[in-house]
């Protein structure tokens, strides 16, 4: 075996030997002949991350993984045997991944000469194994468009001509034509010889060379230009071009649509949309147009012309300020309405103008839907109809002042039929004509009108809003029941019938007032069914919405929890512009049976403070809703001041009131009476006489100083005086009043002898 290399011997040559061993970059190992590490360098070390004392007698099985070191130990056995020296790839799995290996192997001869194992070198070319992949694959695509660029030019030819495309290859220099397909030639009227002697420029009378230059240089371009055929005809076109590589050299392929029918079409648009926007800015009619989220994108300007104000506002989101505040969330919720439903929305309203007057319009919404069908946005147009509301309201008011004038003429009336009976029953008592029955008769007569006169005056305070009377927490469905039990429905052919839903709240509210309102509510609903059949329903339950274009509100509910009262029928349908009228005195839609009725319950609603609404549809009758408030208006309790032992003080400006209600205390009490026909006659009689009065019994209402004041300037002299507060107003008032005041009573005009002894009692 020919010697071919030796590893460090000892002594000098030794040392240095090894020194060069360790200063090369690769790692280098070697092992005996049994195929175990006898030495190796610090890039081995580094290699397989392990120290050197760990490599050292160690077989390569346990140094590489199973795979590698199989291979290494099969070529170390063919090197032993056949000699000579080894290269060979290795992939090795090492701590860093996966790495390619160069692996060297030659035989390692000893001193004598003799073969004392292998040694192996090892080089990492994973870098270079990677470049070499990149350069194959680069070199097959290479190869590949190399073969492929003879298939592309045909295929871009096969394209270039075929279908209708009018398609066209231009020089970018100037843009001189220089192919073009069938579709071009028969579309210009030019065959393709005459073509090839133009420029794009030639076809048109706009500049093209500027646009062959933009498309080179940003790789595309679109544009727009006008082409004259060869037969004169002028064409629009809407030019698509975008360079193209051939043979090494850059051209420009160009493909044309004809566009002439649309630009003419959207010029007629656009003249059309000009008409429109003229009619609308000179139609006299407010217009909006709103996006689907209520943002304002157009407004006429009949807007500033009516209101006097700038449309800005309104386009910035803020057109809601515009509306009055009473009508803007009515607004707002039909125009929520209108959206959701996509339904046309139509009501009158107000808007303010600059003076922050009251503009009163015709306001109807329609939805705008897109070819789909979806809506898109609305259409709004606002009518000032001012002038007529302020018509209708004249007339209105003409036709109320003519109710109140056949109110007050049957008021006079009656109180003037009250005022004979009792004349002429006293003077039936002052001649002492007839036996002691007729006399008694004669005073019955005399208190008969009294009461239908106290019952007139119950009307007026109800029709005023300003009777309240007695209220009481009210179970609203258990009253309906008992009033529905206790009515007789004359003719047999009508039926009356309620409903109510469990669990409602109870209001407050007069009894007496309430089946008032409800027998006159049913009489309304009779008087509309007329002689033939039909039916009256009552129902307590909770509200229901009130829309606007069913009916009106005649009063508005207070806010809070209610539970609405609904009367209905199914008789003949009212006039919508007529539903507010029928509350006036003496209104009605029949000739005969002119009356009080509903008037007063206007009155006895609006005491309560409660809502109204009336409604008519066609086909289903009138309905009369009311909305009564939850728990209602509780006066507070009166002062608790006993009368004294000393005299007892009536205050009243009326001269024959006074002496009548000093006569009647004289009667059942035995104490002095005082009297005083003002609030200042009264103070000073308590300046005089403070320590002798027991109580005071004062009007209310005196000219000069009231009967409050005069009363609280009488406590500052007399502290602890009770009073009894006397009145004409509504029983809650006077009890408010009272309370407010410090009396210990209230006593509402006219009374009889009986309700004054009742309170004195209770004083005394």
């Amino acid at each position: 075996m020919t010697r071919q290399g030796a590893l460090p011997r000892e002594g000098l040559e030794g040392r240095v030997l090894q020194e060069v061993l360790e200063s090369l970059p690769l790692p280098v190992h070697y092992t005996d002949l049994h195929g175990a590490v006898a030495g190796c360098n610090r890039a081995l070390e580094q290699f397989l991350g392990r120290p050197r004392r760990e490599i050292i007698g160690r077989r390569i099985t346990e140094l590489f993984p199973a795979e590698e070191a199989q291979v290494l130990a099969l070529k170390d056995e063919g090197l032993l045997r056949s000699g000579g020296r080894q290269v060979f790839r290795l992939d090795h799995q090492g701590p860093a991944g996966p790495r390619h290996l160069l692996a060297g192997k030659a035989l390692w001869i000893d001193a004598q000469g003799g073969v004392a194992g292998v040694v192996t070198q090892l080089q990492d070319i994973t870098e270079f194994r990677d470049l070499e992949a990149e350069h194959l694959e680069s070199e097959g695509r290479m190869r590949a468009l190399l073969e492929g660029l003879q298939e592309r030019e045909a295929q871009f030819r096969a394209l270039f001509v075929a279908g209708n495309g009018i398609k066209l290859l231009l020089a970018p220099e100037g843009g001189w034509i220089l192919d073009a397909n069938p579709a071009a030639e028969a579309y210009l009227g030019y065959d393709l010889g005459t073509l090839r002697t133009l420029s794009f420029r030639d076809l048109g009378p706009d500049e093209a060379e500027g646009d062959m230059r933009g498309v080179v240089e940003s790789g595309s371009g679109r544009f727009v230009r006008k082409l004259r055929t060869a037969a004169g005809e002028e064409r629009n076109v809407e030019v698509y071009a975008a360079p193209v590589e051939i043979k090494g050299r850059t051209y420009i392929w160009a493909t044309l649509h004809d566009i002439t029918d649309g630009v003419q079409a959207e010029a007629a648009l656009r003249l059309s949309e000009d008409r429109l926007r003229s009619l609308a800015e000179s139609i006299q009619a407010v217009i909006f147009r709103f996006e689907r989220d209520g943002a304002c994108t157009y407004v006429n300007g009949h807007y500033e012309r009516l209101t006097g104000l700038p449309p800005g506002p309104v386009l910035a989101r803020k057109w809601t300020k515009v509306i009055h505040p009473q009508d803007r969330e009515r607004i707002l919720d039909g125009w929520r309405t209108a959206r959701k439903l996509g339904q046309v929305h139509e009501t009158e309203f107000r808007l303010l103008d600059a003076r922050g007057e009251e503009v009163w319009v015709l306001g109807r919404t329609t939805p705008e839907r897109g070819p789909d069908g979806a809506i898109t946005g609305f259409l709004t147009t606002c009518t000032d109809i001012t002038r007529l509301r302020r018509a209708e309201e004249a007339l209105r008011l003409a036709a109320k002042h003519e109710s109140l004038g056949l109110m007050a003429g049957a008021i006079a009336n009656d109180f003037n039929n009250i005022l004979q009976a009792v004349w002429s029953s006293l003077d039936l008592l002052e001649s002492g004509a007839g036996d002691a029955g007729q006399r008694a008769q004669a005073l019955a007569w005399a208190r008969g009108s009294l009461s239908r006169g106290k019952r007139i005056t119950r009307f007026i305070e109800e029709y005023s809003g300003q009777g309240v009377g007695n209220p009481v927490s009210l179970d609203l469905g258990r009253h309906l029941q008992a009033f529905v039990a206790d009515q007789g429905v004359p003719g047999g052919q009508v039926r009356l019938a309620f409903e109510a839903e469990p669990g409602l709240p109870r209001v407050l509210i007069d009894p007496d007032q309430l089946t008032h309102c409800l027998k006159a509510m049913v009489a309304n609903a009779l008087e509309a069914l007329g002689p033939g059949p039909g039916s009256v329903r009552l129902q307590a339950r909770k509200p229901a919405p009130c829309a606007d274009r069913d009916g009106v509100w005649i009063l508005r509910p207070q806010p809070g929890p209610c539970v609405e009262l609904a009367v209905e029928n199914d008789g003949p349908a009212i006039p919508r512009e007529e539903l507010p009228r029928i509350f006036d005195p003496y209104y009605t839609t029949k000739e005969a049976g002119r009356g009080l009725g509903l008037s007063s319950v206007l009155g006895i609603l609006r005491a309560h403070g409660a809502g109204l609404h009336v409604e008519s549809l066609p086909g289903t009758g009138v309905r009369i809703r009311v909305v009564l408030a939850v728990g209602g208006r509780v006066s507070s309790d009166l002062a608790d001041l006993p009368a004294g032992p000393g005299a007892i003080l009536v205050v009243d400006d009326q001269p024959e009131v006074l002496l009548v209600i000093s006569h009647l205390l004289q009667g059942f009490l035995d104490r002095p009476i005082l009297t005083a026909s003002s609030g200042e006659e009264a103070l000073a009689i308590a300046r005089e006489r403070g320590g002798d009065l027991g109580a005071v019994l004062m009007d209310a209402n005196m000219p000069g100083m009231d009967g409050t004041a005069a009363f609280q300037a009488m406590q500052a002299l007399v502290p602890g005086l009770p009073g009894i507060l006397i009145s004409g107003c509504d029983r809650e008032q006077g009890l408010a009043l009272a309370r407010t005041y410090g009396f210990s009573g209230f006593v509402k005009k006219p009374f009889e002898s009986e309700a004054l002894r009742e309170v004195f009692a209770a004083l005394l």
